[in-house]
């Protein structure tokens, strides 16, 4: 390999090596440890300079949109299907709807206890790009003890007020429109879901849950209708396990 050839290649590796998580068109997704608390930031999204700005009284006043973006630390383990042989503490900035994701999966599964799958869904620029937060391999002890002499970047000082992705607009935040996809779902509609959900076992219907960002399938949004029906079609319809002192997510 000639050098041109080589520099090429060190380039390439070189180019994630930055300190943020950067899931930039469909199907991206890593796996990782989230650690630490979140840093959450008010900003303003200033359309003239393509840019965010903190979110100040005068902003305030004009009446101007405030967007919520959080940051947390999470150890990078696998990157587009590949492990990474150093794994790294990188940054994961999202907007309130991912957070609320995630935060979701903190509750039902501990971030002490199990690695997660983050992946994108929608292409660069995609305004109806969303975020799939699934649990993924759990913690052993050694491992939740390596975690925890992690150093862990200083979220105030780093954070950006950027996305998750490297689109120059807040495409992907949701909390600054409102959309007929918001909605939830009709009765009718839930009560399909519910009546295949009641069929599968108890880690098949956590998975869905996890995978929408709902804890009752009633919450379910209209913009997320055809992908769970799909999900469900091509699922095993196999008989429910079942688990005691759970809440019901089929409960009105």
């Amino acid at each position: 390999m000639g050098i041109w050839d080589d520099t090429d290649k060190r380039a390439k590796e070189s180019a994630g090596s930055g300190i943020f998580v950067k899931l930039e068109d469909d199907g991206d997704k890593i796996v990782g440890a989230f650690l630490g608390d979140p840093f959450p930031q008010e900003l303003f999204w200033n359309q003239g300079k393509n840019k965010y700005e903190p979110y100040t009284e005068a902003h305030a006043k004009a009446k101007e949109k405030m967007t919520l973006r959080v940051s947390l630390n999470v150890l990078v383990t696998l990157e587009n299907g590949e492990a990474q042989k150093t794994p790294a503490v990188k940054i994961l900035e999202m907007n309130a709807t991912t957070f609320r994701s995630v935060n979701k999966c903190r509750k039902r599964y501990g971030f002490d206890r199990t690695y997660f799958e983050i992946e994108r869904n929608g292409k660069k620029k995609d305004p109806n790009t969303t975020y799939t937060v699934l649990p993924d391999d759990p913690i052993d002890a050694e491992e939740l003890k390596k975690l925890k002499e992690l150093k862990l970047h200083d979220l105030e000082a780093k954070s950006r007020g950027g996305s998750e992705t490297s689109d120059p607009q807040p495409a992907d935040d949701y909390d600054s429109k409102q959309t007929a996809g918001d909605d939830p779902i009709s009765k009718p509609d839930a009560q399909a879901l519910v009546d295949v959900l009641r069929t599968v076992p108890r880690e098949n219907l956590d998975e869905f849950l996890a995978k929408f960002g709902v804890s009752k399938v009633k919450e379910l949004k209209q913009r997320d209708l055809k992908e769970a029906q799909s999900f469900l079609g091509i699922g095993k319809k196999e008989e429910e396990s079942g688990a005691e002192g759970e809440s019901d997510p089929f409960e009105d």
